[in-house]
């Protein structure tokens, strides 16, 4: 399933149970970190884009992070400031994971 984040980034969930969540707005753990954000921006006619992302992974079965299973996280919930092909890879590793 794919759902977007508020505006900031986007999630996917997979068969496994596992969503994973790629984001790129203001306040993330990235380029837009200290971006600006308005609410009265109409998102049909804003691109938000950015070289890096914020990345968290969720376990909806057992209700918790396991982002740290996949990158070393230094003991937080989410990763930030990765490059397209950091996340591309964690992508498939998180799709792939038993």
């Amino acid at each position: 399933m794919f759902k977007d984040v508020q505006g900031k980034g986007f999630s996917l969930t997979f068969q496994n149970g596992l969503t994973i969540y790629v984001w790129f707005g203001y306040g993330n753990f990235c380029q837009n970190n200290m971006m600006h954000y308005n609410r009265n921006v109409n998102l049909a006619n804003y691109e938000l884009k950015s070289k890096d992302a914020e990345i968290a992974v969720w376990d909806e079965s057992e209700r918790c992070f396991k982002t740290d299973t996949f990158i070393d996280c230094e003991n937080n919930t989410v990763k930030g400031y990765l490059s397209a092909d950091e996340v591309a890879d964690l992508i498939n590793k998180v799709k792939n994971y038993n």
